[in-house]
């Protein structure tokens, strides 16, 4: 988890330094995020309070490819999909980006909690969200 403009500074060094070529790197924050902690921050930003809730996998695996078949007919990309579903059955998702900040000088711009307030903003003032002004129709 990291906010777009660190993401693009960690590109843009990949493309230009040397150190880069031929090397994979994961662009992420310095400390590992729960999911819980990221609704937290969310929560926060949003101005609403939270409920976190644990979905059997049956349940996950079905709205899946219930969205799948609803992409397919309304030709429209969706969040529900069985790529999304084999990622969320996953019990971590940690990776270490010493090497994106060795190699590329990562640095992390923004608090966590700062950069899901940013992005949930720039979300709303570009019409991504439900009930906000802006473009419609735009697909998260």
């Amino acid at each position: 988890v990291i906010h777009v403009d660190d993401l693009i500074g960690a590109l843009i060094a990949a493309g230009t330094r040397p150190a880069a070529i031929s090397r994979t790197y994961f662009v992420a924050g310095v400390e590992a995020v729960r999911w819980r902690e990221f609704g937290e921050h969310l929560a926060v930003a949003v101005g609403r309070p939270v409920r976190h809730v644990n979905v059997p996998s049956a349940i996950v695996l079905t709205a899946s490819m219930a969205g799948e078949l609803w992409s397919r007919l309304s030709r429209r990309a969706t969040l529900a999909n069985r790529s999304k579903a084999v990622l969320s059955r996953q019990r971590f998702w940690v990776c270490s980006a010493s090497r994106a900040r060795e190699d590329l000088g990562l640095a992390e711009s923004r608090s966590l909690p700062q950069a899901i307030r940013d992005t949930y903003y720039w979300y709303r003032q570009n019409g991504w969200l439900r009930g906000s002004s802006g473009a419609r129709g735009a697909v998260a």
